[in-house]
């Protein structure tokens, strides 16, 4: 609701980097509930304002990629993911955007662990253990998703630090956030893969 609201303002005040952000937010709401039509859709809606001019467009474009290519996961097109995310973490590195290309490399693992492809363990490891310092919102579930797909139990229980650590950092939130990320765990280990 609030992601529709900020899109709502946004577009009031012609405001494109705003409107791409909302626009992305609400495409990861749309994956996080499993409905990856719209997701899709928002995603194709926030190029379109990507490509008016605003100072902000790299990023929100590296996101939207980013996000692409984890939808590609969610819907078994591995390959795809992998070759997506890799495209991301070599435009964060031409352009200096760290958190992106840390999240690419990652998610980059993830699209080879389910393609079956050797994956750089101690690589992802340090990367997630480094993840604090650049995404550390999202640090959470991209630990989970790694623990999930590579079966790793250090990085299940650094996954649980780190919501024992959002959660008190999240005020009159905080029951909401627990409640959202065991859900979310719950259906990672069950799964066994996100």
């Amino acid at each position: 609701e609030w992601n529709q609201r900020g899109l709502e303002a946004a577009r009031g005040i012609e405001g494109a980097e705003a409107e791409a952000q909302a626009l992305v937010d609400l495409a990861e709401g749309r994956l996080w509930a499993g409905d990856t039509i719209t997701a899709r859709r928002l995603l194709v809606d926030a190029e379109g304002v990507r490509r008016r001019p605003h100072p902000l467009a790299w990023r929100h474009g590296l996101r939207a990629r980013l996000l692409g290519a984890r939808l590609d996961l969610h819907e078994e097109r591995a390959a795809e993911a992998a070759a997506g995310a890799m495209e991301v973490v070599e435009d964060a590195e031409r352009i200096g955007a760290p958190k992106y290309g840390v999240l690419g490399m990652l998610a980059t693992a993830r699209a080879r662990a389910r393609l079956g492809e050797p994956v750089d363990r101690e690589g992802v490891d340090a990367a997630l253990r480094g993840l604090g310092g650049c995404a550390g919102l999202e640090a959470w579930w991209v630990t989970a998703e790694l623990a999930a797909a590579l079966d790793v139990d250090s990085w299940w229980a650094l996954s649980d630090e780190r919501v024992v650590t959002l959660a008190a950092a999240a005020g009159e939130r905080a029951g909401a956030f627990r409640a959202h990320a065991a859900r979310h765990l719950d259906r990672l280990r069950s799964a066994g893969r996100p």
